[in-house]
């Protein structure tokens, strides 16, 4: 039996690297199957299904959607979802307007002298909006 872990971020949303990368980590940490789960996008699932294939680790296409519900913030996973689906990029989309920025999207520059959250290697990977808002917040 091998080890799985169904909820694995990339670069497409608030994880640390590329999709391949991660599924190239995957597979150096032992694990027979990951899902990708980004943040509100699938935009990283082809990539790593590529990966996967070519490195025979099982990529399971994901998702983290990331709603409200009674005040408090929730994060849903869905599995096995179809990054070609319509319908889905449709939702997507549709969240993503009604929020506004969340992400600093793969290649955006962070402001100057906003740090980061984990380590410098981290840098321009995505992080949320959210949590640079409160960086700024606790700077002096």
């Amino acid at each position: 039996m091998g080890l799985i872990d169904l909820h694995v971020h990339s670069d497409a949303s608030d994880g640390s690297f590329p999709p391949a990368q991660v599924v190239a980590l995957a597979k150096e940490a032992g694990l027979k199957a990951m899902a990708l789960t980004d943040h509100d996008t699938t935009a990283g699932i082809p990539e790593a299904l590529k990966a996967g294939e070519e490195s025979g680790i099982e990529v399971i296409p994901g998702i983290e959607v990331s709603s409200h519900y009674e005040g408090h913030e929730i994060h849903i996973l869905g599995l096995f979802v179809d990054p070609s689906d319509q319908g889905l990029a449709d939702f997507l989309q549709e969240m993503r307007s009604r929020r506004g920025f969340r992400h600093f999207p793969r290649g955006v520059a962070r402001p100057p002298g906003l740090p980061q959250r984990g380590n410098a290697s981290q840098a321009g990977s995505g992080r949320h909006f959210i949590h640079s808002l409160r960086a700024l917040r606790e700077q002096p």
